[in-house]
């Protein structure tokens, strides 16, 4: 476990350390990452600060698990497994398809790219119309019931009624297809709002 790997350093290891730290400067260049046919430069301070605004988002614990299957060298990667390090959670790797990593692993957090989120939408819809006509017609009235939640939505009684009845019909089997225990998923760029507002729903 990562308990068994923690050590009191040694004065040396204190010394070293600081003479690192006092040759490196906050706006020194940290990476060079080429995504999307563009080069991109990063200092150790805007990686940083994009850490931290993460992990203030996350708030991850020590006790969870965390599925990595985008490349490290992709910046939202990067920067997750920054934060999952820094916690000292468990992070998962593997090559299996994504559907069977998530229900071996059961994470917490899980990175993704937006045309993934959008794959994840139709495996959905397909799982959840596969057999009737009234599940199909109560899968299209929970996801018009999600696509339409926000926080205001939620203050409304009608509303959450329909929410819990969406949620007890699709969103809880949903979560048990992606292990049962996801809570975030993260994407790097913008997603359609109403995949947007039904994941958040779900989820």
């Amino acid at each position: 476990s990562f308990e068994d790997h923690i050590t009191e350093p040694r004065a040396a290891h204190l010394e070293t350390m600081q003479m690192f730290k006092a040759a490196i400067h906050k706006d020194d260049l940290a990476f060079i990452i080429y995504q999307d046919n563009y080069l991109t430069y990063y200092s150790h301070k805007q990686i940083l600060d994009q850490v931290q605004d993460l992990f203030n988002h996350l708030s991850p614990k020590r006790n969870q698990k965390a599925l990595s299957i985008l490349p490290p060298g992709y910046l939202l990667e990067l920067l997750l497994l920054h934060v999952y390090l820094a916690t000292g959670l468990s992070i998962y790797f593997s090559n299996k398809s994504l559907y069977s990593a998530l229900m071996e692993v059961k994470p917490e957090f899980l990175g993704l790219k937006p045309l993934q989120v959008e794959d994840l939408r139709a495996y959905f819809y397909a799982h959840s119309t596969r057999a009737t006509r009234i599940s199909r017609k109560r899968t299209i009235w929970s996801i018009k019931i999600g696509e339409a939640y926000s926080e205001e939505a939620m203050t409304q009684f009608k509303y959450r009624l329909q929410f819990q009845l969406a949620d007890w019909w699709r969103f809880r089997k949903w979560r048990r297809l992606l292990g049962g225990y996801l809570r975030s998923i993260i994407v790097d760029k913008s997603i359609k709002e109403s995949t947007d507002q039904l994941f958040k729903a779900a989820f």
